[in-house]
């Protein structure tokens, strides 16, 4: 039955009220209490949660979803390394799980050449080994905040990196497991 309303004088049956609770968003306390209560919930069915203050839905084959996006951080480990020639060379790397789920990632990444070089370097994020979003150019003493947006497909993992290379010159570039002045941060957002 589709969308309905009530006209005066029409009686009311079952597959009315069935439907109308359908059309509602239902409040329950908890979890427990909402799949007491619907043991087989319908597609697109709203209900609100009281303990937790979440609104989801119901999403044939994936269950009960948060109604709002729900974003995940990840921050990348800790590595060190050295790059002395014109070829990307990972520096961080973040390894973005699967879902069921499309997603919208946001690359976000902040790096800063101490002030022993003389040469520019490069600074990139890659998804999957390919150059995504901007790349920047640093010099000596300078940040780069190389950054990007890409949808995850469902289903899918996404490897992402910061990577470096040299631009010019002839120098080596090493950093270190504990040097903060690189992070590389993935944010996605998932709106079942």
């Amino acid at each position: 039955m589709s969308y309905f309303q009530v006209i005066a004088g029409q009686v009311i049956g079952s597959d009315h009220m069935n439907t109308a609770i359908d059309q509602g968003v239902i409040p329950f306390v908890d979890v427990a209490s909402r799949d007491a209560a619907l043991p087989a919930p319908n597609d697109g069915m709203l209900c609100y949660l009281t303990s937790t203050k979440q609104h989801q839905r119901y999403i044939a084959g994936l269950g009960w979803q948060p109604l709002v996006p729900v974003a995940t951080i990840q921050s990348a480990p800790a590595q060190s390394g050295t790059n002395s020639s014109g070829s990307w060379v990972t520096m961080r790397t973040l390894t973005v799980a699967a879902d069921p789920v499309v997603r919208l990632a946001d690359v976000i990444s902040s790096a800063s050449l101490d002030g022993t070089h003389t040469e520019p370097w490069e600074f990139a994020i890659l998804v999957d080994g390919t150059l995504s979003g901007s790349m920047q150019r640093c010099w000596p003493g300078s940040p780069g905040t190389p950054g990007t947006r890409f949808i995850i497909p469902a289903n899918t993992p996404r490897v992402v990196t910061l990577s470096c290379r040299r631009y010019s010159g002839t120098g080596s570039y090493t950093w270190n497991a504990d040097n903060n002045y690189w992070s590389l941060i993935v944010t996605t957002r998932r709106n079942a």
